[in-house]
C-alpha cells in the first residue's frame, strides 16, 4: 500500500462560478472558501483547509484581467503545486497550421507557466474517429512539449471509453482516470473497479501512473430518459436538498458519492497501489461533515 505521504490528492477546479460556501459565515471562519473568482463582486481571498497536494487550474484566456487575477490568487496559495489544464481538439490542428498563431500561443502559455509557477500540464483531448487525426494530435502535443522551455510534469486525462494514445501514455508522468459517467448509477464501486482494471489490464498502464478521479455531482440514474446525460446535480445541491447520511449515495433517483463512498474509493486506490485520487469539480463539494474532500483528508491523515 502507498503511504499517505506519497499519495496525490488533487483538486480539479473547472467551473466559472462561486461555491455556495461563500455565504456561510461559520465556514468563512474556518478558512473554507471555495471560490477564487474575482468577478463574484467580493474581495474574499480564496482559501481552503489543508489536505490537497495538487490543484488543477482550467485554461481561460490569459489576456483577460479577471483570469489573470484569478491565477495570481491561486498561485499565491499553491506555489509549486499547480497544473494547467489544456484542451486540444481537431480544430486546433487546423488553427495551428498557422505558424504565427502557434508561436503566439506558445509564448503566452510559457509566460503563464513561468509567472504562476505551474509545475505541470494536464492534457484534455477530444479525439476523433479518424486515427490520423489522433496521431496528429499526439504529434502536436509532443512538439509543444519540446518547444516549452520549462521543465514540467505531464498528465493525461482519460475516461474508460476513450482510446488511449500509446505515445501519450508513454510520455505522460500520470494518467487521470475518470471513473464516472457510466450509464445508470454513474459512479459506483463496481464502476471504479471496472475502470481501474481496464487501465491496468487492457491499456497496460502501471498502477503508479494512475490517479482515480471522483465526481462531485449526482446523476438521475434513469438512464433511459433523454435527459440522463445533461441532468446532473452539484453535490452541494444534493446536500442542501436531501441532507444525506454518510452512507447514503441515492436520493430520489439521483446517484452520487457520499462521504463513506469517497473514503472507500480512496482506500481502494491505495490498496491497488495507485498514485492518488482527484475530486472534480472541486467547487461543487459539500460543506462541513458532508465534504468529500474532508472525508478523504481525514482518511489519509490516519
Amino acid at each position: 500500500m502507498i503511504s499517505a505521504n506519497d499519495f496525490h490528492f488533487m483538486g480539479i477546479f473547472s467551473e466559472q462560478q462561486s461555491s455556495p460556501h461563500l455565504q456561510n459565515d461559520s465556514l468563512k471562519e474556518k478558512n473554507y472558501l471555495l471560490s477564487p473568482w474575482p468577478w463574484e463582486g467580493n474581495n474574499t481571498f480564496f482559501r481552503l483547509n489543508d489536505g490537497l497536494t495538487d490543484f488543477i487550474v482550467p485554461s481561460f484566456d490569459s489576456s483577460d484581467s479577471c483570469t489573470r487575477l484569478y491565477e495570481e490568487r491561486i498561485a499565491l496559495l499553491w506555489d509549486g503545486n499547480l497544473l494547467l489544464s489544456l484542451s486540444l481538439t481537431e480544430k486546433d490542428l487546423i488553427q495551428w497550421e498557422n505558424l504565427k498563431e502557434r508561436k503566439e500561443w506558445l509564448e503566452k502559455t510559457q509566460e503563464r507557466l513561468m509567472e504562476n509557477h505551474y509545475k505541470g500540464i494536464l492534457w484534455e483531448l477530444t479525439l476523433g474517429k479518424d486515427s490520423s487525426v489522433n496521431e496528429n494530435l499526439t504529434d502536436l502535443i509532443l512538439d509543444l512539449r519540446s518547444e516549452l522551455t520549462k521543465d514540467l510534469l505531464y498528465y493525461y486525462s482519460l475516461n474508460y471509453k476513450e482510446e488511449a494514445l500509446p505515445e501519450l501514455i508513454e510520455e505522460s508522468d500520470y494518467i487521470i482516470m475518470k471513473a464516472y459517467d457510466y450509464s445508470g448509477r454513474h459512479s459506483t464501486m463496481e464502476n471504479v473497479n471496472e475502470t481501474v482494471e481496464n487501465f491496468l489490464v487492457r491499456k497496460k498502464i502501471p498502477p503508479e501512473k494512475l490517479i482515480l478521479s471522483l465526481p462531485l455531482y449526482g446523476r438521475n440514474y434513469k438512464s433511459n430518459t433523454p435527459q440522463y446525460w445533461v441532468d446532473k446535480l452539484p453535490y452541494y445541491s444534493i446536500v442542501e436538498t436531501y441532507l444525506p447520511l454518510a452512507n447514503e449515495n441515492e436520493k430520489e433517483n439521483y446517484y452520487f458519492n457520499g462521504t463513506d463512498m469517497a473514503r472507500r474509493k480512496a482506500e481502494y486506490a491505495r490498496e491497488k497501489g495507485l498514485a492518488g485520487v482527484a475530486l472534480f469539480p472541486l467547487e461543487w463539494d459539500g460543506p462541513g461533515q458532508y465534504s468529500l474532500k474532508e472525508a478523504i483528508t481525514d482518511y489519509l491523515s490516519e
